[in-house]
């Protein structure tokens, strides 16, 4: 056939030299398919590493192949990088991804950072809590969004505490008007639940003079615990007045002109034009999160949260046309977790169920006792 189709039931999509071939059927994969014919080139997206980071290719529950498998099903290219030993930093890559550092940058890797970000390369940042990162700190800082030095958790008299355990932040205020999570506030009901969360913190006056989005925060309910910088600062205790209740933000974004005729001043968000210079300026987008469990494997079995991922993954490459599209399953994977409906199952797991399996089992006994 003129298109070597060998196999029953086979889909061809192709536009131009692009093509991409379903012989499974479903919303997800049909719209990944018209993603990966649609885009004019294969943006390469490379994962720091060297710091402690898990590995893109492990399977382990702290790996990181879903993250890698999904963002390849969307036709981006995937590798991990080791800035110290390269030297520099990659010709090619279209964005760098630091998830899950456990030590700090080198100084030296984080002026070719600071040199990437002068030059409009995306940056997206998950860092989390009771890590101490000074050099990684400072790079974020620079775009506007620091990393607070606390443990946001579930509070311990919420029911949710005991659903899906205590080291969780719910996140669930979502900006309406950003394209990484417009699509998540207008389903509504829609919650991130992140391990090992911290909260994050805008810097209205920065270095690159970048403007600001706090995509998402926390429910009310979380609890954040000051002044924690390592697991050390746990041990001895935690004091009362390190305990705050409210609403915390965990997701952030920044943008700005950089480079060009464009230099940002340290003390002004303004934008100056300097004379005599014939390139323009260009468009830099950082992605800031307060927990790496977005994208373990672990977090990513929850579709909603690589989803916000692969939206930031576009949102950063200036590809909103392409973000995560994901078929609204009949029967949601996700928890309901408002107050009353997590009071409700936690009343039913611990006590009507034990109870109506232990009435069953009664009637069971007398009926045979009887015969």
């Amino acid at each position: 056939m003129a298109e070597a189709i060998t196999v029953p039931d086979t889909v061809l999509f192709k536009l131009d030299k692009q093509e991409s071939r379903l012989t499974t059927f479903n919303e997800e994969k049909f719209s990944n398919a018209l993603v990966r014919v649609m885009k004019n080139k294969d943006h390469i997206v490379y994962f720091l590493s060297g710091h402690g980071e898990p590995d893109i290719a492990s399977q382990e529950a702290i790996g990181l192949s879903l993250a890698k498998a999904e963002l390849e099903s969307e036709r981006f290219v995937v590798k991990q990088v080791k800035l110290s030993e390269l030297g520099k930093y990659p010709e090619d890559a279209d964005l760098m991804i630091i998830a899950g550092p456990k030590y700090d940058l080198l100084p030296q890797e984080k002026i070719m950072l600071e040199e990437a970000m002068k030059n409009a390369k995306p940056l997206m940042i998950l860092v989390d809590a009771l890590h101490d990162l000074p050099n990684l700190k400072s790079l974020s800082a620079d775009a506007g969004i620091a990393f607070n030095d606390d443990l946001l958790i579930i509070n311990p008299q919420d029911p949710r505490s005991k659903v899906l355990g205590q080291n969780n932040a719910i996140v669930s205020e979502l900006d309406q008007f950003s394209p990484i999570t417009a699509d998540f506030a207008k389903r509504g009901g829609v919650a991130f639940v992140t391990a090992n969360t911290r909260s994050l913190a805008v810097i209205p006056d920065n270095k690159l003079a970048m403007k600001t989005v706090q995509l998402a925060k926390t429910a009310d309910m979380i609890i954040k615990v000051k002044n924690v910088r390592t697991e050390a600062d746990l041990r001895g205790g935690v004091q009362a007045e390190q305990i705050e209740q409210g609403i915390f933000d965990v997701f952030a974004v920044a943008s700005g002109q950089v480079g060009g005729d464009k230099v940002a001043s340290a003390d002004s968000k303004a934008v100056s034009d300097v004379p005599g210079e014939a390139n323009k300026a260009k468009e830099l987008r950082v992605f800031v999160g307060g927990t790496a469990q977005l994208v373990t494997n672990l977090g990513a079995q929850r579709g909603e949260n690589l989803d916000l991922f692969v939206n930031a993954v576009n949102y950063l490459l200036q590809d909103e046309d392409f973000l995560s599209i994901r078929a609204k399953e009949s029967d949601p994977s996700r928890l309901d977790l408002t107050t009353s409906s997590s009071q409700f199952l936690l009343l039913f797991l611990a006590f009507i169920y034990p109870l109506l399996f232990f009435g069953a089992g009664t009637y069971t006994w007398a009926q045979r006792r009887r015969a």
